[in-house]
């Protein structure tokens, strides 16, 4: 995703200024002692209230972004919405943790809509995370572990 979609996005959306900001950037992997590419809109996320500067450049991003998330893209012959996109992208590249370079902050103002929604994978993400939630609070999950190992069991004989 990091270079295909971002070609296809900067000549979809030439003008948003959300896209105008994206690209990407490499931080070293010390696993694969290389450089990893990640997408960034190249400000700050963790520090944006700390300077009228930065949080003048971050709403302009926002605003932009809020007007083309719901945008379907063409992927590999596949449709998806923008935001369902980086939403998995800010998941895969950042676990969902906010950093200086996720994505986090910027669905902020959608989250309670995306998360109501059923179409959106953010909905789908928090619903699974959810029943994992309660699978592992609930008395049902000694059942669940029981019949795991029954059936482990059975399909290991």
């Amino acid at each position: 995703m990091d270079t295909t979609i971002l070609h296809q996005l900067k000549s979809q959306f030439k003008d948003n200024a959300f896209i105008r900001n994206l690209h990407t950037e490499e931080k070293f992997d010390p696993i694969q002692k290389q450089g990893t590419p990640y997408l960034t809109v190249g400000i700050d996320m963790t520090n944006i209230s700390n300077s009228t500067k930065l949080k003048s450049q971050f709403n302009t991003v926002k605003l932009a972004y809020n007007e083309i998330a719901d945008e379907e893209i063409e992927f590999y012959g596949n449709k998806m919405k923008l935001k369902d996109m980086l939403y998995l992208y800010n998941l895969i590249q950042n676990k969902g943790v906010p950093t200086s370079n996720s994505f986090n902050a910027l669905f902020g103002d959608q989250i309670a809509k995306d998360v109501m929604d059923d179409s959106t994978i953010m909905n789908k993400h928090w619903a699974f995370l959810n029943d994992l939630d309660t699978l592992k609070t609930s008395k049902n999950r000694d059942i669940f572990e029981s019949n795991f190992m029954e059936n482990l069991v059975k399909d290991s004989i």
